[in-house]
């Protein structure tokens, strides 16, 4: 970020930057937690096919449904 600020005062954009923080301790949300679910289940799983990874969404949260998977094709092509 310091140095987009001073690229911008060398390039003689509007003087005005204002960086805004996350309050400590408020930096992660619900979607970042089904993310890791899905990259603990992918790393102990063997993928191979769309299917595979489809499957390895779904079961990343079999209890609480947190990870739906939406495949928009095929591994043919086909939608």
């Amino acid at each position: 970020m310091l140095w987009y600020g001073a690229w911008r005062v060398a390039h003689k954009l509007p003087s005005t930057l204002n960086i805004h923080f996350l309050i400590a301790g408020h930096t992660k949300f619900a979607l970042v937690c089904g993310f890791g679910l899905i990259k603990q289940a992918y790393k102990r799983t063997r993928v191979s096919t769309l299917a595979d990874i489809a499957k390895v969404v779904e079961n990343s949260s079999p209890e609480s449904r947190l990870n739906i998977p939406q495949l928009v094709g095929l591994e043919d092509g086909n939608l």
